[in-house]
């Protein structure tokens, strides 16, 4: 026996009522292939959970990572000649004054804006040189290189499908189907995947057929 408890949606009981249901008037369609998961088993999608969430955390990280590194930027390297030790600092920030497009000062409020700039990853260096490395000079320093450096994220990836034990192909990650036409062709795996759960769901509904069939008179 089973004993349900009403809710809003049905008709035949009142929300919050207890009903006792006989063995035969409940169909349980049921994956038992792990006795932790009773009495409905485990889901077929339960084993590609922790994937799924690592894979989603990966690609935030490389997205966050590939903003960040991207920007190429610029070191200037300002000869200052005999200007002496104590005015270098007070010369260079003059320098950087006149050539930077984003003012440090609020002009608003007259304060320091301490506050975080994706802009801040676009600044510039400024170095004094003087003596054998003078000379004023401009350099570049290269971003970061988009040589397709997602190894994790496509470990990950083939992981998770692994763990659907769906061809790839299917799913949209690769198009070398091939000239097979159906899933349980294109991938044995798969196929028994399918034929277990069809074995389940054909079980229960030849209950349900049944007893159907006995509530309409036919007792063989």
């Amino acid at each position: 026996e089973f004993e349900i408890q009403g809710d809003r949606g049905s008709s035949s009981y009142i929300k919050g009522e207890k009903e006792i249901l006989k063995d035969y008037e409940v169909a349980h369609f049921r994956l038992m292939s792990d006795a932790n998961f009773l009495p409905y088993g485990k889901s077929m999608l339960e084993s590609a959970r922790k994937v799924w969430k690592q894979l989603t955390l990966m690609e935030d990280a490389m997205m966050i990572h590939r903003i960040m590194r991207a920007p190429e930027k610029r070191v200037f390297k300002v000869d200052i000649g005999n200007i002496p030790p104590n005015e270098v600092d007070n010369f260079m920030q003059r320098i950087i004054n006149k050539m930077k497009k984003i003012p440090v000062i609020d002009q608003k409020t007259g304060e320091y804006n301490l506050r975080y700039n994706v802009e801040s990853t676009t600044e510039d260096y400024y170095l004094p040189v003087r003596g054998g490395d003078s000379g004023t000079s401009i350099d570049t320093l290269p971003g970061l290189s988009n040589d397709n450096a997602i190894e994790d994220i496509e470990y990950l990836r083939n992981k998770m499908m692994a763990a659907l034990k769906i061809p790839k192909a299917f799913l949209g990650y690769d198009e070398s189907i091939g000239s097979k036409a159906t899933l349980a062709a294109e991938d044995v795996r798969f196929s028994r995947t399918i034929e277990r759960l069809q074995k389940i769901i054909v079980s229960e509904l030849s209950k349900i057929a049944i007893v159907h069939l006995y509530t309409q008179g036919f007792d063989d």
